[in-house]
C-alpha cells in the first residue's frame, strides 16, 4: 500500500507559513485601540455630545439630504437610545440621519411596481450616491452589490437589507 505524502507536506507548509505576511509587519495593538490611554498618535480626536447636540447633528444632516416624495423621517428619541446621562460620539446624529434616508429610498424602490421606471432608476442612483459618502462606513461591497442586482431586476438583497435594517420599532 503506497501512501501519499502530499497532504501531510501541504499541511506542514501551510502551518509553517501561517503567520507570514510578505511586506507587512505584525501590527501593534495600539493601531486598533483608539481608546483613552492608547499610545497610538494616529487616533483622531473624537468628541462627545449630549442628546440635544446629537439631535442638532441629525436635523442639520437631514436638511442636506433628499427624501422620496411624501417621505418623512422621525427624529431619534432619547428613550430609544439610552438614559439621560448618555453621551454620543460626534457624528452619531449624522449617521442616524443617513441610515434613515437610505431606508426611505430603499423602501421607495421596493414599493415601485416597475423596477425599470424613471423613479426606480432615480432611487437606485440616489442610493448609490449615499453609499459612496463618508457616512456610509461599511467596508463591505454588499451595499453596492445589492444595488447593482436591484438595478438588474433582482430585489432580493435590497429587500433582505431593508427587512433587517430598516424595521420601524413598535
Amino acid at each position: 500500500m503506497r501512501r501519499s505524502l502530499f497532504a501531510p507536506l501541504a499541511i506542514a507548509a501551510a502551518v509553517a507559513l501561517a503567520g507570514c505576511s510578505y511586506g507587512s509587519p505584525v501590527p501593534d495593538a495600539d493601531v486598533f485601540a483608539c481608546s483613552e490611554g492608547a499610545t497610538n498618535t494616529a487616533c483622531p480626536e473624537i468628541g462627545t455630545v449630549d442628546f440635544d447636540g446629537m439631535l442638532a447633528e441629525w436635523e442639520a444632516h437631514v436638511a442636506t439630504l433628499e427624501l422620496p416624495a411624501g417621505a418623512e423621517l422621525q427624529p431619534p428619541r432619547e428613550s430609544d437610545l439610552g438614559d439621560e446621562e448618555q453621551g454620543y460620539e460626534e457624528g452619531f446624529g449624522e449617521s442616524v440621519a443617513h441610515h434613515q434616508v437610505m431606508c426611505a429610498w430603499k423602501g421607495e424602490w421596493l414599493v415601485l411596481e416597475d423596477k425599470q421606471s424613471p423613479e426606480a432608476v432615480d432611487a437606485i442612483e440616489y442610493l448609490r450616491g449615499l453609499v459612496e459618502t463618508d457616512e456610509s462606513t461599511s467596508d463591505s461591497l454588499a451595499p453596492m452589490r445589492d444595488l447593482d442586482a436591484a438595478a438588474g431586476g433582482d430585489p432580493d438583497g435590497l429587500q433582505s437589507d431593508y427587512d433587517l435594517n430598516c424595521a420601524v420599532p413598535a
